[in-house]
């Protein structure tokens, strides 16, 4: 903030800086009157006398003799007068720049502040740091894939698919839709009456799939393999996540039974295992659309009314999932992802033999089983 005498130093100036310029402005024009008034009298000292033609240029050239023409020739002040009269519109009146000069200063427009958009990327290396686990963590994380395809061998062989209650239904009944070409004679499996229906194999299809490419990746690959880059871009890997998905597209035919839905999920699940084998391995990308095949073969049991059901299969997966992305038991955490992880089969299990479509096959082997020990008892 100015005081009072440096505003009045700034307007002395500021007047003193007028006047030069007024002052200067009309020297030149008396310069250029000087110089028309020596010509004119040039032209008349041609026919005077050469000894009195330097002082008769001098008297008349001089400022104060000019000073003098300009008083006295009306012509010569109007044009004076009208040119100081441009000069003072032109500059601001004293009041307006003692005015100008008494404002306070506007203040300061405030800077905007750009924060730079940050792309959070994810650290592979660094993720799969974080998450390395001993050689006898990832052979038990592979030891913990074998009980899946058993548990599925044998709810097909022992015809867990076929409940008591069916198999009492069709011995009261008749068994005229059986017939020899459905029935099943296994010695070895006494217990397989008939063929189980098509859900059921496509989800015992894709566990058992699924599970030879996990073992060889935790038991061979990544219990050798130095962490991180190394173990994410190795085959190995990209196959036991390739795999999840081709699980994944089985179970859906698995929980609807519908061979559209299943074609769509072929689609999706194609172009999830194409992007596994890109160059850059992206985690969470991958993570994202596994969730997304599990979701999509388990919306058709919320679909269908049974809540429960669908309520069981996502507190199983709640859980698992817990165990995968916080890792409470640190290396051991992906071993008890698994063991949770195997509580999920029964359940898919017992959705497709739910289905409309599964009820035929299980009538007829209902039926089958009816025959056999009919048999057995006249025997």
């Amino acid at each position: 903030m100015t005081t009072p005498i440096e505003r009045r130093r700034e307007s002395a100036e500021t007047e003193s800086t007028m006047t030069r310029r007024r002052s200067l402005q009309r020297r030149t024009t008396i310069e250029e009157i000087e110089s028309w008034t020596r010509t004119e009298n040039k032209k008349e000292d041609n026919n005077n006398n050469k000894d009195n033609d330097d002082n008769d240029v001098v008297s008349v050239g001089s400022l104060s003799t000019v000073e003098d023409l300009l008083q006295e020739d009306p012509l010569l002040m109007a044009v004076e007068d009208s040119i100081m009269a441009v000069e003072d519109s032109l500059l601001p009146p004293e009041e307006e720049n003692e005015s100008l000069l008494l404002q306070p200063p506007p203040p300061p427009l405030p800077e905007v502040v750009k924060f730079p958009r940050q792309q959070k990327t994810l650290d592979v290396a660094k993720y799969m740091a974080e998450r390395e686990m001993t050689p006898m963590q990832e052979r038990m994380n592979a030891l913990t894939m074998i009980p899946n395809p058993i548990y599925c061998f044998y709810f097909i062989v022992a015809s867990l698919w076929l409940s008591d209650m069916q198999e009492d239904s069709a011995t009261s009944s008749s068994s005229d839709n059986a017939s020899d070409a459905s029935c099943l004679e296994i010695p070895l499996l006494p217990r397989l009456h008939a063929m189980p229906p098509l859900t059921i194999m496509a989800i015992a299809l894709g566990i058992t799939l699924h599970a030879p490419f996990s073992f060889l990746y935790h038991w061979k690959y990544a219990s050798s393999l130095p962490p991180g880059l190394p173990r994410t871009n190795h085959w190995s890997r990209r196959m036991d996540q390739s795999f999840i998905h081709v699980c994944s597209a089985l179970m859906a035919f698995g929980t609807t039974g519908s061979w559209d839905y299943f074609f769509v999920n072929v689609l999706f699940n194609c172009d999830c295992i194409y992007r596994q084998f890109k160059k850059k391995v992206r985690p969470r990308r991958n993570q994202i659309r596994i969730g997304l095949s599990i979701l999509a073969y388990t919306l058709p049991i919320l679909r269908r009314g049974d809540v429960v059901l669908f309520s069981q299969c996502w507190f199983v997966l709640g859980v698992a999932g817990w165990f995968f992305v916080k890792y409470p038991l640190g290396g051991w955490s992906h071993s008890a992802f698994h063991l949770v992880i195997s509580l999920l089969p029964p359940l898919l299990m017992k959705a497709a033999c739910k289905l409309p479509s599964s009820h035929d096959r299980i009538q007829v082997a209902a039926q089958c089983a009816a025959l056999v020990s009919s048999q057995g008892g006249m025997a």
